[in-house]
């Protein structure tokens, strides 16, 4: 995730490899994770555990926004 947060209405996109297990947890703003309508959202200090893939893809909604990806 860039140091520095993502601007409202950007998108962060990470590769991982498939048989890895991710969560995502943002400390400022809210984030949409996933690609397209079907994305779930997460407000600040939310815990979002999410399902296998090789793509891990995020989108500031609203505003500015900073999260944890591990």
């Amino acid at each position: 995730f860039p140091a520095g947060g993502l601007p409202a209405g950007t998108t962060f996109s990470h590769a991982v490899p498939t048989d890895y297990a991710a969560f995502v947890y943002p400390f400022e703003g809210s984030i949409r994770v996933g690609d397209g309508i079907d994305g779930g959202s997460l407000r600040r200090g939310e815990l979002g555990v999410l399902d296998a893939g090789d793509t891990i893809t995020l989108h500031a909604d609203g505003g500015p926004a900073r999260a944890l990806l591990v």
